[in-house]
């Protein structure tokens, strides 16, 4: 369908013609689109980028200003109302710094670089700067555009050219000994800043005026300028996620006196500039860079820009390994591999084990004689870590066929059998496993599952043996192979839930997170490695409140408040999970209750889940939230004007 046309023709309109297709029309087909794309989220049809879209259409019929969200259809009035309050609001604020933002130009089209400073002067702050230099392009036109803008604003440009081609690093750097401002703010020549960029910065710096490194969300659009797909609603500082890929990038406000400490932008790594700045200026502070959840930038793909390809920088991907082993060394992590993923445009890390550490693996059972053979044969021979013992936690198992393999096993030292004929008590079975356990690090695992990987056990203790890492899970299949796990997501009332769940291995949403290790809030205790000098310092898994339902997700809250220990999801180690064959599944309301009395703050803020979206497994846009994103066309009328303004 066409929207923008329909659109566009709706305009001329009479007001009552426009109410009655709102109210007959429009408002009963965008419930059953809404329906359409709750229910069916693995499909070819785009469902959701057409339901976006209609929700945008919806907004030339509303007369009555009767929509109130974005997702559903929101007006662009609650945007404009939301800017008029940023344009005073910052004078509330205890600190107002100068924004010196930093522009390289070199050979981009005139009318992206006219959009791009046109975005500047938009800006609802006003105490800014902007700090060009020209990469000797030897445009007159680009020249031009840039004096045209000083011309407007002579006391907040400053400009000067390279004498001959001295690529991106330089050029920054040149920019930067411009800089006045206390705060640099990185914009490339062929991006756009949204209006409330520098406001939203503003106030983050004074909520947390300790804090040195800001990032914001951002969008990608089109040559046209209009935007490629949904917003990026990004996590919070994830450093193991970081060094696989900058998703950082735009928008980035550093303190200026940060950026001179650390010697400003290396030569030598062009392309990746960017990301190796905000790895050495987050090791140097010592402080997480500090996410901003609004989406504050426009990134624009086109045949010579790095979001269109790494193919149109080749020297980016090369160069970005470099920054990354950098980053490793400084860190004290001993990578060994480094290779650039052409899929997923990311980094593809590899961490020596150290040593040969001992892991026992616990499994809790009682009968399920084939689940439990299954997955203790699937470790013994699938499994490339052979340094090894396997625990199994019998809970009362009268099965005659069990009992006798267990017994041979056993006799075969293949494993070690844990008795507990108590009530069922997953907490307690594992907590009494891990005081009899001789490994140096302990793996929960069901006994409903089966290893897929060889290397699973490598692939989780890479990660497992840093100091600041507490617990560490795998990616685990449902039989039919869709997702089961892949990593956690705290969902506020509803507690929490696994990352991706039901959906295809090959889904490729949020920057490829399923095949992405990463950092979350928690992972599954159905496969969790955990240092066990760890384990018992948190006193384990909570046998009194938290016997079976979310024991997991509270280990992970503990160790991250009590020890500051990250969790990590590895999705290189891959098993199936036959999801609660064994005794199914059960979360009494207690533990529903003593969660929320508990965690209710950190279930409804997990810092890998944006706020922007839904609180469920998807990682899609909450349409019931209220944006602050502009609208293409409302942010196009007012670049146009802006551009005629200052450039006619």
């Amino acid at each position: 369908m066409k929207y923008d046309v329909l659109a566009t023709n709706a305009e001329s309109w009479p007001p009552f013609a426009k109410t009655l297709v709102f109210h007959l029309l429009l408002r009963p087909i965008r419930k059953i689109l809404f329906k359409l794309k709750t229910l069916v989220r693995d499909s070819e049809i785009p469902l959701e980028q057409n339901y976006i879209k209609f929700c945008d259409l919806m907004e030339v019929f509303d007369t009555r200003n009767l929509l109130s969200t974005a997702g559903a259809g929101g007006s662009g009035s609650i945007q404009q109302r939301y800017l008029e309050t940023t344009r005073h609001q910052w004078q509330f604020f205890d600190f107002t710094p100068k924004f010196s933002i930093l522009l390289p130009v070199y050979k981009v089209s005139p009318k992206y670089l006219r959009e791009a400073l046109a975005s500047i002067a938009l800006q609802t702050y006003p105490n800014w700067e902007v700090c060009i230099v020209d990469d000797a392009s030897n445009s007159p036109e680009l020249t031009s555009v840039i004096n045209g803008f000083s011309e407007k604003y002579p006391e907040k440009v400053k400009f000067s050219t390279n004498l001959t081609n001295r690529h991106i690093s330089y050029t920054s750097n040149e920019c930067l000994k411009q800089a006045t401002g206390e705060w640099c703010v990185l914009l490339d020549h062929d991006d756009r800043l949204y209006p409330n960029a520098l406001f939203e910065i503003l106030r983050f710096i004074n909520l947390t005026p300790h804090m040195s490194v800001f990032y914001s969300d951002e969008v990608v659009i089109r040559e046209d300028g209009q935007t490629l797909g949904q917003t990026f609603f990004k996590p919070g500082w994830s450093p193991i996620l970081n060094l696989q890929t900058n998703y950082c990038a735009h928008l980035c406000a550093y303190r200026t006196s940060l950026i001179r400490q650390i010697g400003g932008f290396r030569v030598g790594y062009e392309g990746s500039q960017d990301h190796d700045l905000i790895m050495r200026a987050a090791d140097e502070s010592k402080i997480p860079p500090v996410h901003v959840p609004f989406c504050l930038y426009q990134w624009r793909v086109h045949p010579q820009s790095t979001a269109s390809s790494i193919n149109a920088k080749p020297y980016a991907a090369e160069n970005g390994i470099k920054a990354v082993v950098d980053t490793c060394k400084r860190r004290g992590l001993p990578l060994v591999g480094a290779d650039y993923n052409s899929k997923t445009f990311h980094y593809d890390l590899q961490f020596q084990v150290l040593g040969q550490p001992r892991v026992s693996i616990m499994i809790p059972t009682r009968n399920q004689f084939e689940l439990l053979k299954r997955c203790v044969d699937s470790i013994l021979f699938k499994s490339s870590w052979q340094n090894l013992e396997i625990i199994v936690v019998d809970n009362g198992t009268d099965d005659r066929a069990c009992l006798d393999w267990l017994d041979v096993m056993s006799s075969q030292k293949k494993l070690k059998v844990v008795r507990d004929d108590r009530g069922f008590n997953f907490a307690a079975l594992n907590n009494l496993a891990a005081k009899q356990a001789n490994g140096e690090y302990l793996v929960l695992l069901n006994n409903d599952t089966e290893v897929v990987s060889p290397s699973w056990i490598e692939d989780m203790l890479q990660y497992a043996q840093m100091q600041d890492v507490g617990c560490v899970g795998a990616r685990l299949l449902y039989e039919d192979g869709t997702i089961q796990h892949a990593g956690g997501v705290l969902t506020g009332y509803n507690i929490a839930n696994h990352a991706f769940k039901k959906l295809s291995e090959t889904d490729r949403r949020y920057i490829d997170a399923i095949v992405t290790t990463r950092e979350c809030s928690f992972v599954t205790g159905a496969c969790l490695m955990i240092k066990r000098s760890k384990y018992l310092a948190a006193d384990g898994l909570n046998e009194a409140f938290i016997p079976n339902g979310y024991g997991d997700v509270d280990l992970c809250l503990r160790l991250t408040k009590d020890y500051g220990f990250k969790h990590i999801y590895a999705a290189k180690a891959v098993l199936r999970h036959y999801e609660s064959k064994s005794r199914g599944k059960s979360v009494e309301t207690f533990e529903r209750l003593y969660m929320l009395q508990k965690w209710a703050q950190d279930l409804c803020l997990d810092p890998f889940l944006n706020f922007n979206l839904a609180r469920d497994e998807f990682f899609e846009s909450d349409h019931n939230w209220h944006t602050t994103v502009l609208k293409d066309r409302h942010f196009g009328t007012m670049l146009s004007d802006t551009v005629a303004e200052i450039f006619s």
